[in-house]
């Protein structure tokens, strides 16, 4: 029906996502994706798996957007694509649908069902209190401990709406983001939080 979220719309992310991890050697590349970067020959001999199933699971990981390479040649590598999974959480995990099945009650739960759908924003509210909800939300698409530049900022907020720019202004009135000379990092979210005074250091990566 018009206006309704349908089951096949809320569960085709899911579905994709385990399906990816289904296969068990692909979930343990998954595993050591999500702990940090990993050439393709240095993870198969970690694993112990042969390096051309590595190499074919990597690309179906990457296919399905469930992880990112860089560089080129023999310095290809491959990371967990952290946000992906974020916005697939919020998008499928934290829906009106699941709301409602769970039987929930709670303002929270409503603001979003009112306001969000299939993992997008029909429109921002006006009270600052249901505000706050919808920053909760799309502030957990940001990972902490690392920075982000303006373009990539907007990247991951026009997946979540149309008027990207007004969110991302919102997220740093409210401190859930941090700005300094156009490099942006995880805030805490309320205006009277010490903020950092310098970006975080970029962790370091993890390259055997």
């Amino acid at each position: 029906m018009d206006g309704q979220d349908t089951p096949e719309t809320l569960d085709a992310a899911l579905i994709t996502f385990f399906k990816a991890l289904a296969e068990p050697a692909r979930l343990r590349i998954a595993g050591a994706l999500a702990g940090g970067e990993w050439q393709a020959g240095a993870l198969a001999a970690e694993l112990g798996l042969p390096l051309a199933a590595v190499a074919r699971h990597l690309a179906y990981l990457v296919d399905q957007d469930l992880a990112t390479v860089e560089g080129k040649g023999a310095t290809i590598r491959y990371r967990w694509n952290v946000a992906r999974v974020r916005a697939l959480q919020a998008s499928s995990l934290d829906t009106p649908r699941t709301s409602a099945l769970a039987g929930a009650k709670d303002e929270r739960s409503q603001v979003l069902a009112a306001f969000v759908r299939d993992g997008r924003l029909i429109r921002f509210p006006v009270s600052d209190a249901k505000k706050r909800y919808i920053l909760e939300l799309v502030a957990a698409r940001f990972e902490a401990g690392r920075t982000y530049t303006e373009r990539e900022v907007n990247a991951l907020l026009k997946a979540f709406a149309d008027d990207y720019s007004t969110i991302r202004r919102a997220l740093v009135d409210a401190a859930y983001l941090n700005r300094q000379d156009g490099i942006y990092w995880a805030g805490l979210g309320h205006r009277d939080a010490p903020l950092a005074t310098a970006p975080p250091r970029a962790p370091r990566t993890r390259i055997p």
